[in-house]
């Protein structure tokens, strides 16, 4: 509060802000995001990128993260994704003999008060590489050739 000299000359200046309510969660550009790798890979190859947008307008920062597949606490450890960029790579070498198929949960989660999340899910393929010698399933095999119904006829010879 300013005076100004008077009783009707006062300034009064208020001050304040404002916060926008976080009234949208992130949502993913897709609900289901396809990657491969060969297997063999080497640890920290880029799969994919995932991308959520937020429609909330000021200060809404979109953090990434793995949460487990439904029944499988183990999946999230196979990957891992760059909090900011949403650049999802391998923490693991895959093997194809092993594992054919991984499905994971990723994570989008705003920092709106409270924050809001949304989930999309991960599915990577493990190529298959010629990396196995070929190997016989026993030792000996036999192998009885089919009988063939042979005629003989005799001819004589010419000079």
């Amino acid at each position: 509060m300013v005076d100004l000299g008077g009783p009707w000359w006062t300034l009064v200046v208020a001050e304040g802000l404002a916060f926008e309510v976080n009234a949208h969660a992130p949502a993913f550009v897709s609900d289901v995001y396809h990657a491969s790798v060969p297997e063999n890979n080497e640890v920290g190859v880029q799969l994919t990128r995932v991308e959520a947008t937020d429609d909330d307008r000021y200060g809404n920062r979109i953090r990434y993260r793995l949460a487990d597949a439904a029944g499988n606490s183990q999946t999230a450890r196979l990957f891992a994704v760059d909090t900011d960029t949403g650049v999802v790579t391998a923490a693991v070498s895959f093997d194809r003999e092993r594992t054919m198929t991984v499905e994971a949960t990723v994570v989008a989660e705003d920092s709106g008060h409270p924050p809001l999340s949304a989930s999309a899910l991960l599915i990577v393929t493990v190529r298959d590489l010629d990396d196995e010698r070929p190997a016989f399933k026993q030792q000996r095999y036999r192998y009885c050739p089919p009988i063939l119904d042979v005629k003989l006829v005799r001819r004589k010879a010419r000079s």
